[in-house]
């Protein structure tokens, strides 16, 4: 009673009527579960960790830094193509009876007496002992001192007017008293000149005094071929009033040094003595105007 029928016992058993009950069978179940599932986890981990790669053809996103940074660079340059330009006008100089010595075009706030007063000798050049001051409103300008420093103000194309007042300096003539005494130098010029290695002071002396003229120069084989006629020469033809607060500027440690007074450097060349007398008298003309 308990077998089964023939019939049965030859069909084969279907897959899905086996079932498996055993431990073995539940764990290896689990385990494959547990498999796909760590597999399935890590190939998606892959697929964030490398992103598959664009179509070479299609163009690539620009980042949005690229972006922001081309926007900014693009507003920096944008701001730079349309800054106001500076605005100029004509500054027009006049004595004080009201005629106009000169007339600069296209000036600007920014502009200073050392700016001016070379066109001015240029046109009308000054006795020996005088200098032009710049008068601009109620002050004198000078030194750096710019027309925007004393409060003018022009519209583009417009005009400002300053007066332009002779004046007797009386350091003029100490510098001039200094000039004359460096067209006298000859042998004591030569003497110097040939020094292979000449005191400290001495050297020193003559490469402020190059530093002035335009000619810089760090040694004393290259200072030495300089000091001859075209060294006097350039000292006669320096106009103090050029440029006064650069003179100040080159010349002020120099100057305010005790061991570069005239006699002490009279020690070492009497050459060099001369030549620092006129960088003193070069200073407080300089310091005067300024």
């Amino acid at each position: 009673a308990n077998r089964l029928p023939a019939r049965l016992c030859r069909q084969p058993l279907l897959p899905s009527t086996v079932v498996t009950t055993s431990p073995l069978s539940r764990i290896s179940a689990l385990a494959y579960r547990i498999l796909v599932m760590a597999s399935t986890g890590a190939a998606a981990s892959k697929e964030q960790a490398d992103p598959p790669k664009e179509d070479a053809a299609a163009p690539a996103a620009a980042p949005a830094t690229t972006e922001a940074s081309a926007t900014t660079g693009g507003d920096a340059t944008l701001l730079k193509a349309t800054k106001d330009p500076v605005p100029t006008f004509d500054l027009t100089i006049r004595t004080l009876a009201g005629s106009v010595l000169v007339t600069l075009p296209e000036a600007t706030l920014t502009i200073t007496r050392g700016d001016i007063v070379p066109k001015l000798i240029q046109v009308s050049p000054l006795a020996p002992t005088h200098i032009y001051d710049l008068v601009a409103g109620e002050e004198p300008l000078r030194g750096g001192t710019t027309l925007a420093d004393r409060g003018l103000t022009c519209e583009p194309g417009g005009t400002i007017e300053l007066t332009a007042i002779v004046t007797e300096n009386p350091l003029y003539q100490v510098y001039l008293d200094a000039l004359e005494s460096i067209g006298s130098l000859n042998r004591d010029l030569q003497e110097l000149k040939c020094l292979p290695m000449p005191p400290a002071t001495a050297q020193s002396t003559v490469q402020i005094a190059l530093a002035v003229l335009g000619h810089p120069a760090d040694d004393w084989e290259t200072m030495a071929p300089r000091l001859g006629e075209p060294f006097k020469t350039a000292i006669a033809g320096f106009h103090p009033e050029t440029a006064p607060h650069r003179n100040v500027e080159i010349l002020k440690d120099y100057c305010t040094d005790v061991s570069f007074d005239p006699a002490r450097v009279a020690t070492a060349s009497s050459a060099a003595r001369k030549i620092s007398e006129w960088l003193h008298a070069l200073h407080n003309l300089s310091l005067s105007i300024c």
